[in-house]
């Protein structure tokens, strides 16, 4: 580095080229400013200051933000969950007081399990229809009846003059959903 200064100095001092070269290497460097080790810090603009207290009471809002939003979302499942249970324990009730009314009424045999089973079913699959289709049913004589309909060779059980209860049963159903089906 001090041989390109020498060669520079005596380029622009041709005159006193004899005195550049006498100078020794630690001479010449002594004649040179100092220069600090590191460049001095640049100021920082006071914005600048200012906006990272800001930044970060910002970035403190975002993560309350987050966490609210995070809990509000829990809660709205825990709230939905517990209108689909609501919802879904009301339609059972609805269900269960429907068949219940149908046994009192004699629209369905008390002690027919499996026809409650399967009305039950068809219920929960299609509440509305099943309920007009059950409404629409006729009421079936208790067993106990001992009243004498005309032409019923046997009493108490809602059958028709030689026809079968069984039959009787699908026949009614029948006639109830075609008159349903005609509305």
């Amino acid at each position: 580095m001090f041989k390109q200064l020498r060669e520079f100095l005596k380029t622009l001092f041709p005159d006193k080229a004899t005195e550049i070269e006498a100078l020794a290497d630690d001479k010449l460097g002594d004649m040179l400013p100092k220069q600090p080790a590191t460049p001095p810090a640049t100021p920082t603009p006071a914005s600048t200051n200012v906006a990272d207290p800001m930044v970060a009471a910002l970035a403190e809002q975002v993560k309350a933000l987050q966490a609210s939003i995070g809990n509000l979302v829990s809660q709205n499942e825990k709230s939905q969950e517990q209108i689909m249970k609501s919802a879904k324990d009301q339609k059972a009730k609805e269900i269960a007081d429907l068949l219940a009314d149908a046994v009192a009424k004699g629209r369905i045999p008390a002690k027919n399990e499996e026809l409650k089973a399967k009305y039950q079913k068809m219920l929960e699959a299609d509440y509305d229809t099943t309920k007009d289709i059950i409404s629409n049913l006729p009421a079936i004589a208790p067993s106990g009846d001992k009243k004498e309909s005309s032409g019923n060779p046997n009493p108490g059980t809602g059958a028709q003059t030689n026809v079968p209860e069984g039959v009787a049963f699908r026949e009614s159903a029948k006639s109830a959903l075609t008159s349903l089906f005609k509305q």
